[in-house]
């Protein structure tokens, strides 16, 4: 979590490793990062550069050697700002399947195909 005083304006999810059985039959087993979001007031302002920075750091006291995480093609800032921070993309795709509950309370499943990128990362 990133914090402005007492308030939340950031996220990102580390696992232990990836949720994509693909990634990890190709790639092998290493933490992944998920779900990273900053608060729109918050943006461009390095939060998510500072997440994924502790995203990193937390990985490497898991003992990995890289981080992964996965991008939805058309989002070109993400794809830049993971580009910047060492991230390389692969020809691998991944498709990501995610839930949400719309007005009526009626839960929908939606699936997104991805890019999947990785980094190294200190021991």
């Amino acid at each position: 979590m990133a914090w402005a005083d007492e308030v939340a304006v950031g996220h990102v999810l580390v696992t232990p490793e990836s949720k994509y059985d693909e990634v990890r039959t190709a790639l092998g087993r290493f933490p992944e990062a998920n779900g990273l979001g900053v608060a729109e007031a918050y943006q461009r302002r390095g939060v998510a550069r500072a997440l994924m920075a502790a995203a990193a750091d937390a990985a490497g006291r898991m003992g990995a050697v890289r981080l992964g995480l996965a991008v939805e093609p058309g989002n070109e800032a993400a794809g830049r700002l993971y580009e910047s921070l060492g991230f390389d993309r692969h020809r691998l795709e991944v498709v990501d399947i995610w839930h949400w509950i719309d007005d009526d309370g009626v839960q929908h499943e939606q699936g997104d195909r991805c890019t999947y990128w990785t980094r190294a990362v200190g021991r």
